[in-house]
């Protein structure tokens, strides 16, 4: 009876062994802290001292077996291998925390029946450098055990989410490994995670444990939070208070701040905070907005999809721009709303009123029959910011709409 056979077995041992794997650290930086890398060219790799790194550990290893489980140790022990260091094979980790994650990834390829047995019980730090070694060293089957792992113990864990840490990290992997489609179930356990601690933006807002967390989170991150269409909002003014807070707080690139503003839902946005706040935010930080953009969705604000489609039409804008839904309501109420007061000098006052859009979806609700002209849904008690998102709420907390409710089935 015959069966996958595993080598594991045969891992660091001299039976059979043709080859020698150093792991290496910088000589003068064997103290410094785990960091992003790229990997050196081939014409620096050749002309760097190797006195400048120092070996500590020495593996015996079986070439066969290296160069079916990477691709990177395929070249490196190919008919090219370097003549200088004949039987020798290098491995260069950052510093000698990685060297575990190292030895571990190397097992992995020794593993050939299950390539996830070594990584069972490591800690989500370490499988993070495997994956990232893994994918310098080209090792397809590693980066799959590794991804394998980090979700059977997300999959295991009491909250069923990733631990935050890993969360933020996984968001900084680089991004050629990001878009690697193996990774795909690890980023969907990362934005559950996301939304489980910092999906209502309004109450994150307004912790200041989360908001700092908020705020720390780094730009695809942020990204993947902001484009959910889970994350709950009081309303879509909270997106842009929210993307300001966070350029203010962090270093950001131009096309960065050009794909936030892509988040935001400029049409859901409310008249007030749109005309005050938002137009002139959204403007600078994308050149794909444009003022006529911001016109259009404070003009269209409130009217009802029939009306829209005409006026969109009309205008030759794309009605489908229009379209997009509303993200869910969250439990805090507008954390966001002060940032326009804000904008105001000392002594005045805001006051939302009744827009003639909303008029005229009046008029257009009565003589076609809509039910919902203001697109609030079922509503089964009330709820005061629904009806303020859409400019329907007085100052004095009453609402400025009249309707004649007729032949009631």
């Amino acid at each position: 009876m015959s069966g996958a056979v595993d080598f594991l077995d045969l891992y660091d041992t001299a039976v059979s062994s043709d080859v020698q794997i150093r792991i290496t650290v910088p000589a003068a930086e064997d103290d410094a802290p785990p960091a992003k890398r790229q990997q050196l060219d081939q014409k620096e790799g050749q002309q760097k001292d190797r006195e400048e790194r120092r070996t500590v550990k020495v593996i015996s290893g079986h070439t066969i077996i290296l160069q079916k489980a990477s691709d990177w140790a395929k070249c490196k022990l190919g008919l090219e291998w370097r003549k200088d260091t004949p039987g020798m094979l290098d491995v260069e980790v950052e510093c000698e925390g990685e060297v575990e994650a190292a030895e571990v990834l190397l097992k992995t390829f020794y593993s050939t029946v299950d390539a996830a047995r070594p990584l069972q019980g490591a800690s989500h730090a370490t499988l993070l450098q495997v994956l990232l070694l893994a994918d310098r060293l080209r090792a397809e089957r590693a980066v799959e055990a590794a991804v394998q792992v980090f979700v059977g113990s997300a999959t295991a864990g009491a909250a069923g989410a990733l631990d935050w840490d890993t969360v933020t990290a996984v968001y900084q992997l680089p991004p050629a490994l990001a878009d690697n489609p193996v990774l795909k179930p690890l980023f969907e356990y990362a934005a559950a995670a996301l939304q489980e601690r910092l999906g209502d933006l309004d109450a994150t807002l307004l912790n200041g444990e989360r908001r700092a967390q908020l705020l720390a989170l780094p730009f695809a991150a942020m990204r993947q939070l902001l484009s959910d269409d889970r994350t709950c909002v009081s309303s879509e003014n909270t997106v842009v208070y929210t993307i300001a807070a966070w350029i203010k707080k962090n270093a950001s690139s131009a096309e960065q701040r050009a794909e936030l503003a892509q988040c935001v839902r400029a049409p859901l946005l409310t008249p007030l905070y749109s005309a005050a706040v938002a137009a002139q935010l959204l403007t600078s930080w994308s050149p794909a907005i444009s003022p006529a953009d911001m016109h259009y969705a404070l003009v269209f604000a409130g009217l009802s999809e029939a009306v829209l489609e005409a006026a969109t039409g009309d205008k030759g804008v794309d009605f489908c721009a229009y379209l997009r839904v509303h993200r869910p309501a969250g439990v805090a109420v507008g954390a966001a709303a002060v940032s326009v007061s804000a904008k105001f000098e000392a002594g005045g006052s805001v006051m939302p009123v009744i827009s003639r859009s909303c008029v005229m979806a009046t008029r257009v609700g009565h003589g076609w029959g809509y039910s919902d002209v203001f697109k609030l849904g079922e509503i089964s008690e009330w709820d005061e910011v629904m009806w303020r998102n859409k400019a329907l709420v007085g100052q004095d907390g009453t609402v400025l709409v009249r309707f004649t409710i007729k032949d009631v089935k």
